[in-house]
């Protein structure tokens, strides 16, 4: 998967159900490392479970996100 956005939240304690609400509230973009709470709690763009699997790189359009997931 590939997202690309101005603003991006990385989220991983416990009240991350409340920040990815909050952030996307505020028209960012999300990743959510599902630790803490399962996947099927976070509501987030992507959601993994290992952060390796992510990369992210800043390009004229915004911060890139890559998923190996």
């Amino acid at each position: 998967m590939k997202i690309t956005s101005q603003a991006l939240l990385f989220d991983n304690d416990e009240d991350a159900p409340a920040g990815l609400t909050a952030a996307r509230a505020a028209g960012m973009r999300t990743v959510a490392l599902a630790t803490t709470h399962g996947a099927s709690e976070l509501s987030a763009d992507v959601v993994v479970a290992d952060p390796s699997a992510v990369s992210a790189q800043v390009t004229p359009e915004g911060v890139e996100i890559t998923t190996a997931e």
